[in-house]
């Protein structure tokens, strides 16, 4: 299969993100996939004709435009396969008190006094959902 590895980015987490992506290059042609590695830096859309010649994408960078939506919206939009969460999965996700506050929504407390996600709870009756 042949696979692009993206790896470094322009974060403060760039360092851990080329090293991961080795790695994740590495073991990959050890299993025997054509794998290339490109470094998006601060400019995403430079490495969008590699991406849309891989088979599929890893994403092996590390914060900011790798985490938060960016380059995975840019690749829904272009029709690029990629590992890990979608753009809006990807976004949420980097909002921390977004996150906390649409988990909440949905989760249900439980007897122990913890949330658990609806239909989570292993002991006794099936939660109920908080007061709002």
């Amino acid at each position: 299969m042949r696979i692009l590895v993206l790896l470094g980015g322009a974060s403060a987490e760039r360092e851990v993100s080329l090293a991961s992506g080795a790695r994740v290059a590495e073991a990959l042609r050890a299993k025997g996939h054509d794998v290339t590695t490109a470094d998006p830096g601060d400019d995403p859309l430079a490495i969008l004709p590699e991406a849309r010649a891989a088979e599929v994408v890893w994403m092996a960078l590390h914060g900011g435009a790798g985490e938060d939506g960016t380059i995975q919206a840019l690749f829904d939009l272009a029709g690029v396969r990629y590992t890990g969460s979608g753009h809006l999965a990807s976004a949420l996700a980097m909002d921390k008190d977004l996150s906390k506050h649409l988990f909440r929504a949905r989760a249900s407390r439980r007897r122990t006094g913890g949330w658990s996600a609806p239909g989570t709870a292993r002991t006794g009756p099936s939660p109920r959902s908080p007061r709002r």
